[in-house]
């Protein structure tokens, strides 16, 4: 082996890569990584999905806790999905082996007798969720001083999931209370294959810890990739089969942006006689692991059609190719889902999207744009993540039978997910709180309320130990028939209080009839009545930096050698009838319309969001928004172009109001968030939290600035 980083660990860790692992060097990742951890940074590893990530992390820690004879439990493992846990615990018991060392999976799923049996005699490494970290502090059948005294590392796999939802601001909040136990500064590592921010990321995850910091990420040589980009007319067994060439005698896995999708892919495939299954969070967990493991164990032909579930590292062995339908919504998913293949020496990685509609042509042709200009998302952290402080709060009365303010305060002010509630908000919203009788405080402490107590009291433990409602789709249902699915972005802004609620799907107006929140559900009807929908398209939440780029495809003349003939015939035709508008990219066009105003900003739904946002609390206008423009209806015959084209002049030359605006706008709204404990919060703190998950003020504000605002009548173009 040649000089390397290797040389670095104890010599026991190095006899046991060399003799156990049987690895004669070690990689990027590896090499960058052990120096920095040996030296104690807190440190986030970004490499593709098989970098070698994890033995990056680890063969540093349990070099450490050898040598330093550290006690158990010395190591926690975080995971955001049991199953990734189910796949990593062999992993990790390997690894441990070449040290003496062991790991202990923790999860719902684990019969008691085995946590029992760990708590007596407990190993070196846990592997866990944020959730069953909850359960053990909450729990009076643990004792966390003396489970958690020795922590010594926080590994935080998956970082950039954890870091664009509520799950992370509840990791960060649980490793500050763990933190309180701990005799070590925890030193806490973040392991991603796609981030975009990795600074900020790193920042987030360091909390309270004084340590140094280190981003990790190797030069990325880059594998050959082959991508191509097929256009559907339909799916079936006649158009489908053109894939057998591709599928045959490969490992592949087939993404679709819905369950029912996934079934019909796979149906079809089966009927063409490939090995197909199916793989879906419908599934009982047991098919799931099954189709994993004949997927992993496959001597050659085998594709899995699977949703989002198979994009979060579960090891399904060495691919062929992936298969996507349509588009995913982001240049991140691409690249993990991409990261799947071509991993073995002297193979490619090979990606194929099979799209049907002319949105998801330029939106595929975008996000491969952008991949390949190695442009990825940067994930934002909620900073005010209030619902979060709500669940933390009554987890910390729980878990001490009595809260003191000190605790609390010093819990919020090392989070970074509380970063932006300073002392007088915290006190103001204990106050409300306790006006609400959700709190009591008595000698000191602050206690359970008697509403809490009734709404919760029941099973308490299992209603505070999460914070996430899992919605990551709503299945729309039409006559027992699934038309479309919608995100829970959208389902947070659609829901209007006291309102029918109208949005536009698969070429119809739909007006909701009822949620199914147990099975994410959503049963509608045909709207009868006129009136707007605030939502049009296909459910997808396409990002301010994606949309831009669709507009760069549009205005363009390439020629992409990635598409196929049916492409471009396609592109060419969507391209000629764009023309007709004629939008630049640093351009806002805002076309005169028959009942109102269609505003052109290719800036994404959530710029759009906000923009309509203040519009209707400027000028009392309902408002629609896709990816590409904002449709305004107008109500007075008074109200013309010339007040909207002022309301951007304005906040054109002054963006620093923007945020007073908008928190106007969405106090006089009816827009309401289904985030968990969103009705229990004071009204400021629940502004708050619409703010971070409906509007966009950063990239609406670089709009403005950087948009020359142009004016067009349709009726001088009839």
């Amino acid at each position: 082996m040649m000089e390397s980083s290797y040389f670095l660990l104890d010599d026991k860790i190095q006899n046991g890569i060399k003799d156990v692992l049987k690895w004669n060097s070690l990689t990027p990742i590896q090499e960058k990584t052990i120096p920095r951890l040996l030296n104690g940074d807190n440190s986030i590893l970004i490499a593709q999905t098989a970098g070698g990530k994890t033995e990056a992390a680890f063969l540093p820690i349990i070099s450490e806790i050898y040598k330093e004879k550290l006690k158990p439990i010395s190591v926690i493992y975080v995971s955001p999905i049991r199953a990734l846990l189910n796949n990593q615990e062999f992993r990790l018991k390997k690894l441990g082996k070449i040290g003496n060392i062991d790991a202990f999976k923790w999860h719902g799923e684990v019969d008691y007798s085995n946590k029992r049996k760990f708590k007596i005699e407990p190993k070196h490494i846990i592997a866990t969720t944020p959730e069953s970290l909850e359960v053990i502090l909450m729990s009076d059948s643990y004792d966390p001083e003396e489970l958690f005294s020795n922590i010594r590392f926080i590994v935080i796999d998956e970082v950039h999931y954890f870091a664009e939802n509520y799950r992370g601001a509840q990791l960060l909040s649980i490793i500050e209370r763990i933190q309180t136990y701990s005799k070590y500064d925890i030193q806490r590592i973040g392991l991603s294959a796609t981030v975009g921010n990795p600074e900020e990321i790193l920042d987030w995850i360091s909390g309270s810890s004084k340590r140094g910091k280190s981003v990790i990420k190797p030069e990325n040589k880059g594998n050959k990739s082959k991508i191509f980009i097929r256009y559907f007319d339909e799916f079936s067994e006649n158009t489908v089969s053109c894939l057998l060439p591709e599928l045959r005698d490969k490992k592949a896995l087939f993404f679709c942006n819905s369950r029912t999708n996934s079934e019909m892919m796979s149906r079809i495939l089966k009927n063409l006689g490939l090995n197909a299954k199916v793989h879906h969070s419908s599934i009982s967990k047991n098919l799931r692991e099954m189709s994993e493991d004949k997927l992993k164990n496959a001597p050659s032909e085998m594709c899995l059609c699977c949703t989002s579930t198979m994009e979060l590292g579960i090891d399904v062995g060495e691919l062929d190719v992936v298969m996507q339908l349509n588009s995913p919504s982001t240049v991140a998913s691409f690249r993990q889902r991409m990261g799947r293949t071509g991993r073995r020496q002297g193979t490619i990685s090979h990606y194929e999207f099979c799209v049907s509609q002319e949105f998801f042509l330029i939106n595929a042709i975008a996000i491969v744009e952008l991949a390949r200009q190695k442009w990825i998302e940067s994930t934002p952290t909620p900073l005010a993540a209030y619902t979060v402080l709500f669940q933390q709060l009554f987890s910390m009365i729980q878990q001490k039978f009595g809260l003191k303010h000190p605790y609390l305060k010093g819990i919020v002010e090392k989070s970074n997910s509380f970063k932006d509630i300073n002392e007088d908000k915290l006190l103001e919203f204990i106050q409300y709180l306790i006006d609400e009788n959700y709190l009591e405080f008595s000698n000191g402490e602050y206690l359970l309320g008697k509403e809490i107590e009734k709404e919760y009291g029941y099973n308490f433990i299992m209603n505070f130990l999460s914070v996430f409602e899992t919605i990551p789709e709503f299945s729309i249902i039409y006559k027992n028939k699934e038309i479309g699915t919608l995100q829970s972005w959208f389902i947070y802004s659609l829901l209007k209080e006291n309102k029918t609620s109208k949005f536009i799907l698969a070429g119809n107006t739909w007006v909701i009839d009822k949620i199914d929140y147990d099975r994410y559900r959503i049963y509608v009807q045909i709207s009868k009545e006129g009136g707007l929908a605030i939502w049009m398209g296909n459910g997808m939440v396409i990002s301010y930096e994606i949309a831009k780029q669709m507009l760069k495809v549009l205005n363009s003349n390439n020629d992409y050698p990635y598409i196929d003939i049916r492409s471009k015939d396609v592109l060419k035709s969507i391209r000629l009838e764009h023309s007709a508008l004629s939008i630049d990219l640093d351009e806002i066009l805002i076309d005169v319309v028959k009942d109102g105003f269609d505003i052109y900003t290719y800036a994404g739904h959530k710029v759009n969001f906000t923009l309509g946002l203040i519009i209707q609390h400027e000028l009392g206008l309902e408002f629609n928004v896709s990816y590409d423009k904002l449709k305004v209806r107008k109500v007075e015959k008074n109200i013309t172009e010339k007040h909207i084209l002022d309301i951007f002049n304005r906040l054109k030359t002054d963006t620093d109001k923007m945020e007073e605006i908008i928190e106007k706008a969405l106090i006089s709204s009816n827009f309401e968030s289904h985030s968990k404990f969103y009705k229990h919060l004071p009204r400021f703190a629940q502004i708050e939290v619409l703010k971070y998950e409906l509007v966009d003020i950063k990239n609406t504000v670089k709009l403005l600035k950087e948009s020359n605002i142009n004016i067009e009548n349709i009726y001088d173009r009839l």
